[in-house]
């Protein structure tokens, strides 16, 4: 059996057009408990999540959030410009996020925020299709979402929140935020966790 997310919570949802929806949530894996963006689409041919966006540990969260700041101040100073890379957050022993500013290109008229897996490796060096790539119009909307994302993995992890309890802890009531009464991801969309 494929690692299947267990329990999944939506945090915040920012509109980007007619037929996509950028949706932060946190959920569990095994014993992970992970945040993510992911790009949901609502299309006449198909309504769900795509694989565009990316899952992240807490300590990752906490490295991106800053980063993103930063951006918009820059961006609202003047202090820079796409192209550029904005920074790098450590994924394990050879991958990385890279966070990067894109210029206007053929397909769009602004520049475009990309948050993308790269990977140093003995069979492979490059960019992955793990990632995300916005409008920087949603940066400063998106901040706040991954802060939301960023307080529930902490909550879970100094015990506030019931959103990951193991079924085995004795002092759960049968409030109805229970864990175990809130909906699991359906079996089409597990394997774009």
């Amino acid at each position: 059996m494929a690692d299947e997310a267990t329990e999944h919570r939506v945090v915040g949802e920012l509109r980007l057009d007619d037929e996509t929806t950028l949706v932060f949530s946190v959920y569990s894996l095994n014993k992970r408990r992970l945040g993510s963006a992911r790009i949901y689409r609502e299309a006449k041919g198909y309504a769900g999540p795509t694989r565009a966006g990316f899952d992240i540990q807490l300590e990752q969260v906490r490295e991106l959030v800053p980063i993103l700041s930063q951006l918009s101040v820059a961006l609202d100073d003047g202090a820079t410009a796409p192209p550029v890379e904005v920074g790098r957050i450590a994924s394990g022993r050879t991958n990385e996020w890279v966070v990067t500013l894109l210029e206007p290109d053929d397909q769009r008229d602004e520049a475009m925020l990309d948050i993308r897996k790269f990977v140093t490796s003995e069979k492979f060096t490059g960019w992955t299709k793990k990632g995300l790539r916005v409008s920087i119009d949603f940066l400063d909307d998106m901040i706040p979402h991954l802060v939301a994302v960023q307080d529930a993995l902490v909550d879970w992890q100094e015990g506030r929140s019931g959103l990951f309890d193991s079924p085995d802890d004795t002092d759960q009531d049968d409030s109805p935020d229970d864990p175990d009464d809130r909906p699991s991801i359906p079996p089409e969309y597990r394997d774009l966790f």
